[in-house]
């Protein structure tokens, strides 16, 4: 939808007022939604710039407060903030993904080279073997890391079909080096649900490979399944230490991560994924005592 810049008088609200009156995120009955308020209290002068569909929604809207638009401006190189951000989100969105897709050859040769290595030279595998092992580590490290941000640049379609859950979840497990020290429990009551197998895969290797990060090597993450009628609901919770409450409304934004090593795209992708087969994905967590992550998938 087109960007307008209107002008009128305050029309006696207060600057507060005004701004609490402003939702970015949902449009009133005639399509219109204001971005943002610029004042000039001195001469009682108020500009707008909103979305709509016309000029006459527009003045609609401003009538709602008592107002009669001065003048209004179809302004199409205007740019919000959140305009701005989702551009730029696209631009390194398609950097990444150039970027993961070219890394990928050269290490599919290194993993291929490796493994020719350990079956030619039998003897220097088995002197070496820690050597390869930390080598293929990092290998599996890197790969996932691309795999994650080519996930988040340009989802895949959905191949949807029949599937257990408890089936995803345990290849999922088996994808992962999981630590001694670990304990994972999830139930043997299956549920059926329609999806994409090979996503939710990725998604239950991303969040438990982040609650065994979480704790360090070391503790519990219990899965547990709910049915809830025409979905189910699935609850991955960890032992490690929670996340800060000051952070917990951050942990889906692309590009955020508190870990060195980490993309800052796991979460998100898991987000994409689990609103692609039409579910929700929320934390909760208490510091000290552990982190849940609850998804809740339709059936069909």
């Amino acid at each position: 939808m087109p960007l307008f810049l209107d002008t009128h008088k305050l029309g006696g609200y207060s600057r507060l007022e005004l701004e609490r009156s402003i939702d970015e995120s949902s449009t009133d009955e005639f399509g219109v939604k204001v971005h943002q308020l610029l004042f000039n209290e001195n001469e009682d002068v108020l500009y707008c710039v909103c979305e709509a569909p016309s000029k006459e929604a527009v003045i609609s809207h401003h009538k709602k407060f008592n107002c009669i638009c001065d003048k209004i401006i179809e302004m199409e190189y205007i740019k919000t903030a959140e305009i701005l951000k989702t551009e730029k989100l696209q631009t390194i969105g398609e950097l990444a993904a150039r970027i993961a897709h070219d890394l990928r050859n050269p290490l599919s040769i290194i993993k291929s080279a490796l493994e020719l290595i350990s079956i030619k030279n039998p003897e220097l595998y088995k002197k070496s073997l820690d050597d390869f092992d930390r080598i293929n580590k990092s290998m599996i490290r890197i790969i996932h890391q691309v795999d994650n941000v080519l996930d988040f640049a340009k989802p895949k379609q959905l191949r949807l079909e029949k599937t257990k859950i408890c089936k995803i979840i345990e290849n999922s497990i088996v994808r992962l080096n999981i630590p001694d020290g670990v304990n994972i429990t999830y139930p043997k009551l299956d549920y059926e649900i329609i999806c994409d197998e090979e996503k939710l895969e990725i998604m239950f290797v991303i969040l438990i490979s982040n609650a065994i990060q979480a704790m360090d090597g070391k503790g519990r993450i219990d899965i547990r399944i709910f049915d809830n009628g025409p979905s189910i609901a699935i609850e991955i919770e960890d032992s490690g230490p929670g996340v800060p409450d000051h952070l917990v409304a951050r942990i889906f934004d692309p590009l955020f991560t508190t870990r060195q090593t980490g993309t800052g795209l796991g979460l998100p992708s898991c987000k994409i994924i689990v609103e692609q087969h039409g579910g929700t994905i929320n934390v909760k967590t208490v510091l000290g005592k552990g982190t849940t992550f609850i998804i809740k998938l339709p059936k069909l």
